[in-house]
């Protein structure tokens, strides 16, 4: 699984660049931000067969994944809401009015309720666009799980398909039993948008790539 350094090669850099300094002016806990992030790419990437969203989303997932935990600068509590509000204040400069929407809604929706046509910013967008919401904020919430432990324990994520399941093996040298717990927990979103049933293994420390 590629390091956070390599994901941000894929994109422009001033585009980045401007995700960052939102990020280091709010974001309370960057480490596990970049180590979500790393997650729900790779998760991403592997589902692209599953989920059809052109490659050109992967931006915006990218942004969502480090800008979803921004809200807790204001409070614990509703954070994913605040994340939202502080993402649509104070915006991402090279970023037109349908992408920071969007870029706010997978912050919003990494927990807490789920993607609804009754949201207003949600319904707004086109049918595409609300698509790749559902599906980034359901790969965000797993990836969130998998970090439960704020220990960045997952260093691979393997992700094996077939007879109607999703199947995470995730590796590591360090227990990673919280973080397993954690994408349990974390699941039923997912399941729903991929009509997968989702399962998570520790493989131990033999998954590297």
């Amino acid at each position: 699984m590629q390091a956070i350094r390599s994901y941000k090669q894929d994109f422009p850099a001033k585009k980045v660049e401007a995700i960052r300094q939102l990020q280091y002016r709010f974001d309370l806990d960057t480490t596990h931000s970049k180590q979500v992030c790393r997650l729900a790419m790779s998760i991403f990437d592997q589902l692209q067969p599953y989920h059809g969203c052109d490659s050109k989303y992967r931006l915006y997932l990218f942004a969502g994944s480090l800008l979803h935990d921004i809200g807790h600068c204001i409070s614990g509590q509703k954070h994913h809401k605040h994340s939202r509000r502080l993402i649509l204040k104070y915006g991402i400069s090279g970023f037109d009015s349908t992408e920071k929407k969007t870029i706010a809604l997978i912050a919003r929706y990494h927990r807490k309720k789920t993607p609804r046509k009754s949201h207003h910013k949600f319904a707004s967008l086109p049918a595409e666009w609300r698509h790749f919401v559902r599906v980034a904020s359901a790969v965000l919430r797993i990836a969130d799980g998998m970090d439960r432990s704020r220990q960045s324990a997952v260093e691979h994520v393997t992700v094996s398909v077939g007879n109607g399941n999703a199947d995470f093996v995730m590796t590591g040298e360090a227990n990673m039993s919280v973080d397993i717990w954690g994408a349990e927990r974390k699941k039923k979103f997912f399941e729903k948008v991929f009509h997968l049933k989702a399962t998570f293994t520790d493989g131990g420390n033999n998954g590297k790539s």
